[in-house]
């Protein structure tokens, strides 16, 4: 029944402190940024991503609403629980570090635990919806039916590469790789010619600007590319693409 009791207990929390200040961090595309919560919890958000929390947390929880993707290293407090609420999706945590991915505009919201121990939820209350993770496991929760998918391990560098300047692909198609960039260097990406195959691209970059990671993936993939402002030119030769 603790899904239902963190619903409730939800609820009640975020009634009692509606006359609370609440504060509002947001990154745009290109900009990350650390934060540092009062009960020294540190939360590192990525770029188009925005955190909200009231400005002081309540007695028996600590509650903080992400929209888009953030790692959170969380201070113990064993009388206050700590909750992510991302959409449709409740992450709880006591003192743990974890990583929550729920963009707006993607199918998919994906919570990753690096230390401790989540239980995560659906936030209706849903009696089936709780999920235990452990260090090095992942659940995603897929929007348009509502369910979660299996526990699975996953790679470090991955999920949480982004907040120390790692850029990371794995198996990537051609849509997954331009979102990715755009949010990464506040750029817009334009493909001219489309490759004839479907890309599936896996390498990952530290710390380089856009011009030397585009080299070396148009290097592997085939393709040229032009760089204007914030616009890019992708150009697909497609002679050799594989």
């Amino acid at each position: 029944c603790s899904a239902l009791v963190i619903y409730v207990q939800l609820n009640q929390e975020a009634s009692e402190q509606t006359n609370l200040l609440l504060v509002t961090k947001s990154n745009t595309v290109g900009r990350k940024s650390e934060i540092h919560l009062k009960d020294g919890t540190v939360v590192n958000l990525n770029s188009e991503s925005e955190l909200s929390y009231h400005e002081v947390f309540s007695d028996t929880a600590r509650i903080v609403w992400l929209d888009g993707e953030a790692f959170f290293d969380v201070v113990k407090d064993p009388t206050r629980p700590f909750y992510v609420i991302s959409q449709n999706v409740v992450v709880k945590a006591l003192g743990t570090s974890f990583n929550v991915s729920g963009y707006s505009d993607s199918d998919q919201l994906r919570i990753s635990l690096a230390t401790g121990k989540v239980l995560v939820s659906d936030n209706k209350g849903k009696l089936s919806s709780e999920i235990i993770l452990l260090p090095g496991q992942e659940v995603f929760y897929q929007k348009d039916n509502q369910t979660f998918s299996p526990v699975v391990n996953f790679e470090s560098n991955e999920v949480e590469g982004w907040k120390d300047g790692l850029l990371f692909f794995e198996k990537a198609d051609l849509e997954e790789i331009i979102v990715t960039l755009e949010r990464w260097y506040g750029v817009e990406i334009q493909v001219i010619s489309h490759p004839n195959i479907k890309m599936n691209y896996t390498g990952q970059f530290k710390s380089q600007n856009l011009k030397n990671v585009l080299m070396s993936m148009g290097f592997v993939n085939n393709f040229e590319f032009e760089i204007n402002n914030k616009n890019v030119l992708l150009n697909f030769k497609n002679e050799t693409y594989e």
